[in-house]
Parts: structure tokens; sequence; C-alpha cells
């Protein structure tokens, strides 16, 4: 027996108080008249009555609840046994490694085979849960009895394309452990892949009442070629002007020629033969894509295929289409922004875009509807028709890029917001004679990837009076340079400069082209395309604001992955296999993404023999591992306290000692009664 707060034990020297007020009690007596004392001999009277307890039954009752309350703040527990009824009963977890890797050669089924085996003789009364493991552990069944169910659930594991993780499977066993509540036997079937341990062995542990025992599917490494990576445009305009790039790699390998393949739609378009040096890696280049309009499925392949094939192919997806057309406006002040901005997009190397230039006189005839993006280089005053067809077209969704020069300033208002314009202001004459950008907001993406803006020399500033603006760059007295504004589903994007080579000299450095790249890929709503991405990674569905709209997305077998409540709402899926996926958003935007397998399960080496061994005793080797043998938790005695029988006994003497000190009271009060009745007949 022992207490969980043994210092509370102290309260039982509170039990003299209740003896003491007893004892003080006795000595109250009662004066009674007398005439005289003089003939009376004096002599000490005896106080052994005095010192005689009362009242006995009270004042035991008085001990107990002082004794019951020190003990219940004291906290007394046994430590007993727990029993269990699946104490004497076998448990075991069998685990089948299904990653990527266990492809090569038939190694999964390879490990179900055993693993069945070492179903069949389980034996009766054994209980067993199969487990698969990869980059996640799925549990194949409940912990069940039935030998045959077990061996279903073994052959239902089905071979995965993900990556291995062994720290999943000491997850899943302390899970079973602490459900359970018995100790249990691990059987793990594996290929013992060194990428797939965790980089703390200490992911590793086991319950301390789980044996482990690694069952190797593979006596020895592989040596094996792959494709680890691809390099890729996602979007191309030009296919003679298309460069894709591969990294093809040897683990355990020997110097070796291998032949790789450039594949679109099931077709060849082109072949290379490279030089691999011995558990080395190579890089091959295409320098044409010939693709059909669309979305196209393209491989970069290995050929001839070696003893692990799965991994000699790398897909992506490409899409060809005809470049986007941006309208740019100009005044007729202004000949020069053209010429500037043009060569800045076609140096920009994507091909994205071509421009279409006319001056604000012209300007009324054009839709902007077809149009990516529309440019307003200082276009001073526009048509009412214009400007309430550009107000449309941005509320539905398009971009305007606005620069603002002398033509602009002296319409007095802004294009399309209709904020004022209050004049210009001029750099001194002394000192720097111009202003440079002192802040930037660097998470916008077009400021992000525009190095360099610190360098320009502005001139003359424009100055925007209005609310609403998110400023991406200011300058040296607190005005800002470059700004935008939500306009209904579009935005508008404003410099309030020229792009003249006059009011600043933007256009002559370097960071001109990625600030002319990145707004327009911006404004045009263009994201860098994804070609392809590893098996378990989350493909981004929607950004917040778009978290109302649709997205559908179709798996490699063509059908949908997403339920209906799923693609209103769900921001990101993780895409579990190999193959393509086609992407359809809101707006007719479609996109088809490539899913490679993790080519780090293609590095076949094995995991040392004595780190399995290391794992299987749960770090502990020798002596060390017999001497710090560890009873499970659940088999330890457990301490079972005694608060409540000691709380209803607490309460039970509260109850009788106030019945008890009542009757006392009555009769202590009848007494007093009666003898006042004979000191009044006196």
């Amino acid at each position: 027996m022992g207490f969980l707060s043994p210092w509370f034990l102290l309260g039982l020297l509170g039990v003299g108080l209740p003896v003491w007020l007893h004892l003080l009690k006795q000595h109250k007596t009662v004066p009674q008249a007398f005439s005289s004392l003089m003939f009376f001999e004096k002599r000490t009277q005896s106080s052994v009555k005095h010192r005689r307890l009362k009242h006995l039954l009270l004042l035991a009752l008085r001990l107990l609840l002082l004794v019951l309350l020190a003990l219940l703040f004291a906290g007394p527990y046994i430590l007993q046994k727990p029993s269990s009824a699946n104490s004497g009963r076998r448990n075991v977890v069998i685990a089948v490694d299904h990653s990527f890797s266990m492809r090569q050669g038939g190694q999964l089924q390879r490990a179900k085979k055993e693993a069945a085996s070492l179903a069949s003789g389980l034996g009766s009364g054994a209980r067993a849960e199969v487990l698969a493991v990869g980059m996640h552990s799925r549990a194949m069944s409940q912990m069940i009895a039935d030998p045959g169910q077990i061996r279903a659930a073994i052959e239902a594991i089905a071979a995965s394309d993900e990556r291995s993780d062994y720290s999943e499977l000491g997850r899943a066993v302390r899970a079973i452990s602490e459900t359970e509540r018995v100790p249990v036997e691990v059987h793990f079937f594996t290929d013992a892949q060194q990428t797939s341990m965790p980089a703390n062995f200490s992911d590793l542990a086991m319950p301390a009442d789980a044996k482990l025992t690694v069952h190797r599917t593979r006596e020895s490494a592989k040596p094996n070629w792959t494709i680890e990576t691809v390099s890729a445009p996602g979007r191309i305009f030009d296919t003679k002007k298309v460069r894709v790039q591969a990294t093809i790699a040897g683990f355990g390998t020997p110097v070796t020629k291998k032949q790789i393949k450039l594949i679109a739609g099931g077709k060849t378009l082109d072949s290379k033969t490279v030089d691999i040096a011995a558990d080395g890696r190579a890089s091959v280049e295409f320098v044409s894509l010939d693709s059909s309009y669309g979305f196209n499925k393209c491989e970069i392949r290995i050929e001839p295929a070696d003893e692990f094939p799965a991994d000699d192919v790398f897909r992506f997806a490409v899409e060809r289409a005809d470049p986007r057309r941006v309208l740019f406006v100009h005044s007729d002040l202004d000949s020069r922004s053209a010429l500037y901005y043009r060569t800045a997009l076609e140096s920009a190397g994507s091909g994205n875009f071509v421009m279409d230039v006319v001056s604000t006189g012209q300007a009324g005839n054009q839709s902007p509807e077809k149009f990516a993006f529309i440019v307003l280089s200082d276009p001073g005053p526009l048509s009412q028709g214009f400007e309430e067809s550009l107000k449309r077209y941005v509320s539905g969704g398009g971009a305007v890029f606005i620069t603002l020069g002398r033509a602009t300033v002296a319409a007095g208002k802004l294009p399309l917001t209709g904020d004022v314009l209050d004049g210009t202001r001029t750099a001194q004459r002394s000192g720097d004679r111009f202003f440079n950008i002192t802040w930037t907001d660097t998470t916008n993406p077009v400021i992000a990837k525009s190095a360099g803006l610190d360098r320009v020399k502005f001139f003359q500033l424009v100055n925007v009076q209005g609310q609403g603006w998110r400023h991406m760059a200011r300058v040296s007295d607190g005005g800002w340079v470059l700004a935008e504004k939500q306009l209904g589903e579009g935005r508008v994007m404003v410099l309030a400069s020229a792009l003249d080579n006059v009011a600043n000299d933007l256009p002559l450095h370097p960071t001109f082209l990625p600030l002319v790249e990145q707004s327009g890929r911006l404004l045009a709503r263009e994201t860098e395309s994804t070609t392809s991405m590893p098996v378990g990674a989350p493909l981004e569905l929607r950004t917040a604001r778009e978290r109302a709209t649709s997205v559908e997305v179709l798996d490699p077998d063509g059908k949908r992955l997403l339920s209906l409540e799923e693609s209103v709402r769900a921001l990101t899926v993780n895409l579990d296999r190999e193959g393509f996926y086609e992407i359809r958003r809101a707006q007719g935007r479609q996109s088809m993404v490539a899913v490679n397998a993790p080519r780090s399960e293609s590095n076949l080496a094995l995991v040392p023999q004595e780190t399995l061994a290391l794992w299987e005793n749960k770090g502990q080797t020798g002596a060390s591992a017999s001497a710090q043998s560890t009873t499970p938790d659940f088999e330890k005695p457990q301490p079972v306290s005694y608060w409540r029988p000691l709380l209803v006994l607490l309460l039970l003497a509260v109850l009788a000692e106030s019945f008890v000190a009542g009757r006392h009271r009555d009769r202590g009060e009848a007494q007093d009664d009666e003898v006042e009745n004979l000191q009044e007949a006196a």
C-alpha cells in the first residue's frame, strides 16, 4: 500500500483536537448557593473525575472524521496486476512493404507468399493484424483469428508507387499496442532498402511489449539505372525551339552506354546514346519537341530496359499553344515605349506573348476580350466607349497595366479607377537629382523575380490620390512607384512613371526584362507550369480567393478523383499513382500534370545487417539488452486508488456525527432545564 501525497498524513496530528475539547468541557460546573463556608474543612478536590472522557461515541466519530479526511487527501492506493482476457493469447502484426521498389524482381509477390506462409502456421488461438507499409501504413484487417481472412488480407495488398518509410511501421505498431493492450509479435516483410531508413534511428522505436522480426526478401543489392530528373517547359509555342534535358543515374552500376529516347503521344521523336560512369550520372539534351496542339503526354525512356523497368521511364506533360496576344495602347506623344516593351517581351525567351500596338485614337476599334492583358502607356484621355469596354473586361477577370506620363496627367484622372492625378514630383536639380526605390514588397511574384529595382533612377513621378492600392515599390520620399488594385474579378497595375527613357532609366536596366516578363505572367494569370511531380506530393487546386469554384481531377484511368463536395472545398489533393492527371478548373481552364514514383526508390542498396539487428533488439545488444529487459506497461502492477470508498465513509461519518451530537445537545439542554427548575424551587 502506498500514498500519492503522503505529506497529507500530517493531518492525523489533528486528532488531538476533539480529545482536548471533550476534556475542556468536563470543567464546566453549575454554581450552588450556600450561606457560609466557615464550618467546612479546607481540602484539595481530586481532578480524576474531570479527566474522564464522556460521550465516547461522539468522540470516536469526530476522530474518525479527521482520520478519513487526512487519508482522503493522502490518496492511498495498492498495486494490483491487471487481468487481461488476452494475456495468454498470441497476437501478431504482419506488415508487408508495398512501396515502389518492391516491384523490382517480384519482391512484393515473394513477400506476400512468405507472409501467407507465416499466417498459416500461427496455430489456433492466435490473432493477427495485417498492415501495408509504404509512405503511410494502411490496416488491411483488424486483429482477427481466422487464418483464411488473414491470408485474404495479405493477398489484397497491391503494389504502390509510393516511397517507403520504416518509421511508419513503428508508429502503426505503437497505435496497435495502445489499442489492444497486449504483447505483439511484429513480422515485417521488406526488401530492406537503405533509403527507407529515417534520419533518426529513434523514429524506428517499437513499444516495449513488441518483438520485431525483419524478413528480408532481397539478399543483395541490384545494380539499377533510372531517369532521375527531366527539365522541360510546361507550355511551348515553337516546337523547334524547345530544350528538354534529362539526367540518367546509376546506383551500384558499372561503366556502360545507354540509349535514351524522347517520346510524345506514343511516338519516338528522337534518340541519343550517352556514356554513364560507374555508379554515376549523365545528362542528355533534346532540342526540339514536335508535338500536336493541346496537352501532350511525353516520356524520356531508357532502352533496352534493365531489371527494374518501372523506373526506366520518366513522364512529363507539355501543352502546345499559340502565343497569347497583348494589346499595347500609347498616346501620340509616346513613340518609344512600345519599342522598349516589345523588345523586353520578346527577349524573355518564353514566347508566351505577341504584341499588337495601337495609338489611343485607334484603340476604340479593339475588343479587349481577345487579349491576355492590356498595356496603357501614358494613354491620355480615352474614349468613353473604349473605357467602358475596359471596365467590363477588368470586372470579368481581365488585367490592365498602366504607365503614367504627361498626357495622362493632363487628363486629370487615372483611367478605369477614376483616381485623381495630382500633378508630378520632379527630382531636385541639386543632391542626388533622382528618386531611388527604397522599399519593395518581396512577397509579390513580380518584385521577387525583378532584382535590381533599387538601382533604377526616377526623375519624374506622378502623384495618384486614391484608396485601396497595394503598394509594390516605394521611393525615398514615401511615395509609391508600382502598385496594384483589385477591380471586380480583375486587377489594375500602375507604374507612376513612363517607359520613354525620359522620366526614368528603367528601360535601360537589366531588371526591366524580368519586370516585364513577370508582370505579364501575373496579369495574364499564367503560373509556372508543373510538368511533373513525385507521387504523394500535394497538387494545389485553387487559391483562397477561388475557394467556391469547382475543380475536377481525372486520374490516369480517366476516373474522377474527387467527390462532389471535395471538388468544391479541397485546396490540395495528393496524387498517389504514376501517370497523367487532368485538372479542369472554372472558366474552361485546363491543365495536365505527370506523376512519377520517387527516384529515391531506385537506389536498391540494402540496410546493413547489424542495423537491422539493432532495430530488432530495440537498439540494445548483448548484455545490455538482457540487463535492461523491460516489462510491458500493461503487465506491470497498476496503482488502484481508494478515494471513492473513503469519500463515502467520510460522508457517512459526517451524518452520524451530526446525529449523535444533536442527541447529546438535546439531552444537555434537558438537564440544564431540570437544574434551573430545582434552583427556583429552592
